[in-house]
């Protein structure tokens, strides 16, 4: 399953590997560029991966995809960046009709395959409206009455999912 992968052999290592696990130049230097945190079973990565980079290249041929993480433990960061680095969008580009689409692309196969939209950042509003796909109809209703109990007054951390 994995392709490439290095095991630091000393606390030197260790810290290197950690610089560029934290090093996000790369992705700055793309605009736009929409980071997503899942989760899903080790398994499935490898199709889930594939079945990814070929929707976003069908959306945006030439997209830069960088996909790293947890793998161990099952959780995946991904960057989509449509464009080539330094080159911004056109004018009058609907940045967030694109960030739609790419949701829809790295959200929609996680249903199927029993994964989560959320691995470490939660749910927050950004993903709200996506809930949906990894939580049932129960779930998001235990949910609220979760919140509801715990937060009767809804002073904590207002209109987020927690």
């Amino acid at each position: 399953l994995i392709v490439d992968a290095v095991l630091p052999q000393s606390e030197a290592e260790r810290q290197q590997v950690w610089r560029l696990r934290e090093n996000v130049d790369t992705q700055r230097r793309h605009t736009p560029h929409f980071t997503y945190d899942v989760s899903l079973p080790i398994p499935h990565m490898p199709a889930y991966v594939s079945e990814v980079e070929v929707a976003l290249e069908a959306r945006w041929p030439g997209v830069n995809v960088y996909v790293y993480g947890h793998l161990a433990d099952g959780n995946l960061h991904i960057v989509v960046a449509p464009l080539a680095m330094n080159e911004g969008p056109e004018p009058g580009t609907d940045i967030d009709a694109w960030k739609l689409d790419c949701d829809a692309i790295i959200y929609g196969p996680l249903n199927a395959i029993g994964g989560s939209i959320s691995a470490e950042h939660g749910i927050g509003r950004a993903k709200k409206a996506w809930l949906h796909v990894s939580r049932s109809d129960t779930e998001r209703t235990l949910m609220k009455q979760l919140k509801q109990t715990l937060d009767p007054r809804g002073i904590l951390n207002p209109g987020l999912i927690l």
